[in-house]
């Protein structure tokens, strides 16, 4: 028998235009339950510069008032507003979302602001707030005068000039390109705090944080070429350039990407634990294998176009375009796409799938068995958008001039579940788990994932009229329901409806002519029959039904009114999705 996915969504209301509600009021609606925490205000006018959690829990945006802009911090454990300033710019979450900064401007100068502590002043920033990995350090790059600052938690120093500052792994150390006077003769690599020679840049750390690495900088023709692997100097020559320095996952082996000439068109090769490859007329970034045992890129030849290069064997070749391979989990499969005369191809394990007009977002299950990954292409004459799981194609979606249809993902689930939103052309959008669809009267923030909890539960941020909220969804199975069950998703001529039946109960959702507002239907269901009452806008509108189900179950027809006296308003008819 064939399983099906309920799915049951929690949702708790961070901002809420419904002020005079109670922090714990909740709102049934079927298997789906709100509940509001705290009221403020809805995220649309006279904010901007709304940042999202990692852990998409959280959301910060500016707030502007008389007094001027302040940043407001909503979450479930409630909302917070700091202080007044002039401007708020360059918000940012710490890895474990639990703090936040950003830069105000205040008297006509600058200051760093984290976790409501303000920095000193300057003339102005160069970079975001940096936290370090473990999110207890921050840096930054400030303007002094003619002179760039350096802030590393707290403290300063001054230099001509000074490169984005980068944390290691660890959160221990910290490193630096600085240039002393305006020369390049005088940019080196600081590295906790101590200079590092001979001169260059590109710095990076290895995945252990014990290992580092820079290169020389590409200055001009005849300049000496070089890497610095843990103060070991690998000399290049003197005429070529160092384009991208790569660790392995076990920072045991090292890559870089140099070209032989100074010239745009002289060729590139790929240096592998000082391994020379072939030279090629370009070629893409390094990627392991996450057991380190193996190594890819893509590259072009003048005269075979474009291909995979895996362990230095050339797959197939003549493509007009490849992008960036990946690897499954278990480093036995790689995977990419590739553009041929007739479309793009997912090419895995050298054989290729269908082609389509764009493909997108490739990635395997945790378990290393599946490969999924977004396709568009033209049916019927129109431009849809689908998710491609082991080369079956899933549900269709309209994507307009609008860029609906796969809105995000497709992500695998820990054990497995292909899950993805989509929106069929602005009529409404779908939570999706292997094909088992969902409808749902709000709008993913745009910058948060879908975080899973559990191999059977999700979460994200996301909004409609009402406000913005924190979207858990479990995933709960259930056998095929019956037949003339009311069960399942409509399409309607008042758009898409999302019911749920236990018993003669039937509880559930709709669009409405508005993809994102929230209406709710109440009913009960006497054999083919469905009697009850439609709302919207937390009751703001509200009024009766009735539906007749179609013999073949297929269908119903049936009217709707305001309220619960006088004339029916219009039909409401809908064909079984």
């Amino acid at each position: 028998m064939k399983v099906k996915y309920v799915l049951l969504g929690t949702l708790l209301l961070l901002i809420s235009v419904a002020s005079c509600q109670a922090a714990s009021e909740e709102i049934a609606d079927g298997n789906d339950s709100w509940t509001l925490l705290f009221s403020g205000q809805k995220i649309t006018d006279n904010t901007w510069n709304n940042v999202i959690s990692p852990d998409s829990t959280r959301v910060a945006y500016v707030n502007q008032s008389e007094k001027g802009v302040s940043l407001i911090v909503a979450g479930p454990e409630g909302k917070t507003e700091g202080k007044s300033y002039d401007f708020i710019r360059d918000i940012v979450f710490s890895p474990d979302s639990t703090r936040v900064a950003y830069f105000a401007r205040t008297d006509g100068k600058w200051i760093a602001v984290v976790d409501d502590s303000e920095g000193k002043q300057y003339d102005g920033m160069l970079t975001t707030v940096i936290f370090s990995p473990d999110s207890k350090r921050v840096t930054y790059l400030a303007l002094s005068g003619n002179q760039t600052a350096v802030v590393v938690d707290g403290k300063e120093n001054l230099y001509h000039a000074a490169g984005v500052p980068r944390f290691s792994p660890d959160s221990k150390h910290l490193a630096y390109a600085i240039d002393e006077d305006g020369g390049f003769d005088s940019s080196y690599i600081i590295l906790d705090g101590k200079e590092l020679k001979p001169n260059g840049g590109g710095f990076v750390f290895s995945p252990d944080s014990n290992r580092w690495a820079y290169s020389s900088h590409n200055l001009y023709k005849g300049s000496p070429v070089y890497t610095v692997l843990n103060n070991k100097i690998l000399e290049l020559g003197n005429n070529g350039a160092i384009y991208g320095l790569y660790f392995s996952p076990d920072s045991q082996r090292f890559a870089f990407e140099m070209q032989n000439g100074s010239s745009f068109y002289d060729p590139h090769r790929i240096v592998v634990d000082e391994v020379y490859g072939k030279e090629y007329r370009g070629i893409g970034e390094v990627v392991f294998s996450p057991d380190s045992r193996h190594v890819a890129y893509r590259a072009k030849s003048e005269e075979e176009g474009y291909f995979v290069v895996l362990d230095g064997i050339e797959g197939k070749k003549n493509y007009s375009d490849v992008r960036e391979p990946i690897f499954s989990p278990d480093s036995n499969h790689t995977a990419y796409a590739a553009l041929k005369d007739d479309g793009w191809h997912v090419v895995l394990d050298g054989n290729e799938g269908s082609n389509y007009s764009a493909v997108r977002g490739l990635t395997f299950s945790p378990d290393s068995k599946h490969l999924a990954y977004a396709a568009r292409d033209t049916r019927d004459g129109k431009d849809m958008q689908f998710v491609v799981a082991d080369g079956k194609e899933m549900e269709q979606y309209l994507h307009d001039r609008h860029h609906q249809g796969i809105l995000y993902g497709p992500v695998f689930s820990p054990d497995g579940k292909v899950v993805y939103t989509a929106n069929d052309g602005g009529k409404a959008q779908f939570i999706v788990v292997d094909g088992t669809r969902k409808l749902n009267p709000w709008s993913r923030f745009s910058g948060s994932a879908l975080v899973f909890d559990s191999p059977d539960s999700f979460h994200y941020l996301g909004t409609n009229e009402t406000g913005s909220f924190l979207v858990n969804v479990n995933i709960m199975e259930k056998p095929e329901e019956e037949a003339c069950s009311w069960s399942g998703i409509w399409d309607t001529n008042h758009g898409f409806m999302d019911l749920e039946q236990t018993g003669n109960s039937v509880t559930g959702i709709y669009t409405g002519n508005l993809p994102y507002q929230d209406q709710g239907i109440q009913a009960i269901a006497s054999d083919k029959k469905l009697v009850g009452n439609w709302s919207y806008s937390s009751g703001k509108a509200e009024g009766t039904f009735e539906f007749s189900m179609a013999d073949d179950c297929k269908s119903f027809s049936g009217k709707w009114k305001y309220g619960s006296e006088g004339d029916w308003s219009g039909n409401w008819n809908g064909t079984r999705v």
